[in-house]
């Protein structure tokens, strides 16, 4: 999560007019009043960089002078400065070459001598009127915070100042800028140095920093910052050198980069992004645990299974509608836990059934009394939950325990994940228990799982790209539908969640065929978000394609979620490319997340609380209570 914004001032916030516009002042005070910290990290001296920062009401600490300088109102924190005898030869030999030679001392600039760049700095933006050289006793005692000399005529004659300089000693830098101009500095006043310092004053870490810069001098901020992003009018190395390019250029650019970032960034976002690692660091004890559990099946195969959850935890369970068979052979079921403790027959229980419980709490009225039903009917149960001392962990036979690494709350997909993780494993451990899956093709089932991962990681950028410009176009939207067929729907069911929690709307799911008979009706036909799941090998591909044309046919704005090629499918809709495999079941790790982040930034753009922050009407659901504490129902 990004907590301290820092930006480049000149072709990042200003253009060569150096104008600091209104829309840009008024967009930092709205990131002010809402606590968000912003910053400068700027190559002018403090003197030239006091306007802006007044204009701003930057209160923070800032950098000046490229790096070399950190200010805190009228307290100098920081300040690396340079004898001004080191630089002697090159500042001479600069000024008889009729080079423009600029200086800066505690902070203020002022020009050497008067050339034709001077006359017209002092023309057009009232500076450098006393051009001011030095006495002998200066050249002995002033230190000088930077130095830079600008070339008379851009054909190359900067490279002998260059050479020049490549002959200071050790403890002074310089940059050279093509063939217009060098920097000439105290070595560790660099960019990328202050905006480090800036974090470390700000008691926040480079990875929680936004840098937005355009120049050469912005590389290496943009590439070790959290995030770095170049505006539209940048450098081609410093686009080369960010993880975002805004199409915006200058302060626009800026403010999109913002947007995006910071008062668009969200939860569900962030859990996306950190499902890679997330699965490295799950997947051993996850498969040693799955592994442990089927042989204790080896010679009591269970006759069929029954799978339920609640919430994500369902959606997770129905992944086993198809799967689980296909991989082990035995019978799967997919029951709510509110019509398996209430409505299920007894008759149909009993030793030869498996009854697995999915949830990563463990605790609630209606998952207790699921697993009180299946131990009075003497059936197996196991609890995949991430609480072994939970109401369903003391309940079940047996327990495969989620062992997630703490992230912040709310809405998310964190444990979904963890939870299809462990389903995956536990069938294809059941299926080699049962000889439905011998050796190399549970190595491949694995190894595809773990290619998820990584092509989780590669796809999310463009992904996430595609899915803020999507936003955009759909956050005034009230109404949204989730399609998929088989496998896919279960997408779309999660998909439908994550639009109410996020963003509180009214949202619907229904597999491909049905959509034709009923979710196609809706009036609203230009502001019904319709995000359609399909995968390229899935059974049901042809009628949800059919079902894509028909949308796109009536004129509804259509999102297709798929690992099939974008040519194939119609012109007027998006299409998210998300990860492929030969092992179907293993797309259950990703096909979801698009939806989860389309409703991230939908909610975060409408400003809204996730799950509508269990505030007002919804007050009786803070802390889970109206889930704990319903009223028990035992089913005799």
């Amino acid at each position: 999560m990004i907590k301290l914004i820092v930006t480049d001032v000149d072709g990042t916030i200003v253009g060569k007019d150096e104008i600091l516009h209104q829309e840009f002042i008024d967009y930092v005070q709205r990131l002010k009043a809402r606590g968000i910290d912003y910053t400068i990290a700027t190559g002018r001296v403090r003197g030239l960089a006091a306007h802006y920062v007044e204009a701003l009401g930057i209160s923070i600490p800032y950098a000046a002078g490229n790096g070399g300088c950190i200010v805190r109102g009228e307290e100098v924190i920081l300040e690396k400065i340079i004898p001004l005898s080191a630089v002697r030869e090159v500042i001479e030999k600069a000024d008889q070459m009729g080079m423009s030679v600029l200086y800066s001392i505690d902070g203020q600039e002022q020009a050497y001598r008067e050339t034709d760049y001077v006359l017209q700095q002092q023309r057009d933006y009232d500076r450098y009127h006393e051009p001011k050289g030095f006495s002998e006793e200066e050249w002995e005692s002033l230190h000088v915070d930077k130095i830079i000399v600008m070339a008379k005529y851009r054909d190359g004659s900067i490279g002998e100042i260059e050479a020049l300089c490549s002959l200071l000693p050790p403890e002074i830098g310089y940059k050279r800028y093509a063939d217009k101009s060098i920097d000439i500095f105290q070595r560790e006043a660099k960019k990328e140095i202050g905006v480090k310092l800036l974090a470390s004053l700000m008691q926040v870490s480079l990875e929680e920093v936004l840098f937005v810069g355009d120049d050469l001098n912005d590389v290496k901020a943009l590439r070790e910052a959290g995030i770095g992003a170049a505006v539209a009018n940048a450098q081609q190395p410093a686009k080369d050198a960010a993880d975002y390019v805004t199409e915006g250029e200058r302060h626009l650019g800026v403010m999109e980069a913002i947007d995006r970032f910071v008062l668009h960034d969200n939860s569900l976002r962030r859990q996306s992004y950190s499902l890679p690692l997330l699965l490295k660091e799950l997947m051993e004890n996850i498969r040693s645990q799955a592994a442990l559990l089927a042989k204790t099946y080896l010679h009591s195969r269970p006759g069929k299974v029954i799978f339920m959850g609640c919430g994500d935890s369902h959606a997770a369970a129905m992944t086993m509608r198809f799967s689980w068979q296909r991989l082990t052979g035995i019978p799967a079921e997919i029951v709510t836990v509110m019509d398996f403790s209430r409505e299920y027959l007894k008759e149909n229980l009993g030793p030869d059934a498996l009854v697995v419980i999915v949830s990563i709490s463990g605790n609630g009225v209606r998952i207790e009394e699921a697993a009180d039903k299946a131990n009075r009917c003497r059936a197996r149960t196991l609890a995949i939950t991430g609480n072994p001392d939970s109401g369903i962990g003391r309940r079940c036979s047996q327990v495969l325990k989620l062992n997630i690494p703490p992230f912040e709350r709310g809405p998310g997909n964190r444990n979904y994940f963890a939870s299809i993780l462990a389903l995956l494993s536990f069938a294809i451990e059941m299926g080699k228990m049962t000889g439905r899956l011998d050796e190399a093709m549970v190595s491949h089932a694995y190894e595809e799982i773990k290619k998820q991962g990584e092509q989780i990681r590669q796809l999310l950028p463009q992904m996430d790209s595609q899915l803020y410009r999507i936003s955009k176009r759909w956050a005034d939207y009230l109404d949204f539908d989730f399609v998929g067929a088989g496998d896919d729907l279960v997408h779309g069911w999660f998909g439908h969640a994550k639009a109410i929690e996020a963003v509180g709307a009214f949202a619907t799911f229904n597999n491909s065929e049905e959509w034709f008979h009923m979710n196609n009706f809706y009036r609203d036909i230009k502001h019904t978000g319709t995000c359609f799941f399909i995968s390229r090998n899935s059974p049901g591909f042809s009628r949800t394609y059919e079902a894509v044309e028909y949308a796109v046919r009536l004129g509804r704005p259509v999102l297709v979620v798929t690992d099939e090629e974008k040519a194939r499918f119609p012109q007027k809709c998006e299409v998210i490319q998300v990860p492929s495999s030969d092992f179907p079941p293993a797309l259950f790790l990703s096909h979801y997340i698009p939806s989860c982040i389309l409703a991230g930034y939908i909610g975060a753009m409408r400003g809204e609380k996730n799950c509508r922050g269990c505030l007002g009407p919804w007050a009786f659901a803070a802390g889970g209570k109206y889930i704990n504490e319903s009223r028990r129902i035992v089913d005799e």
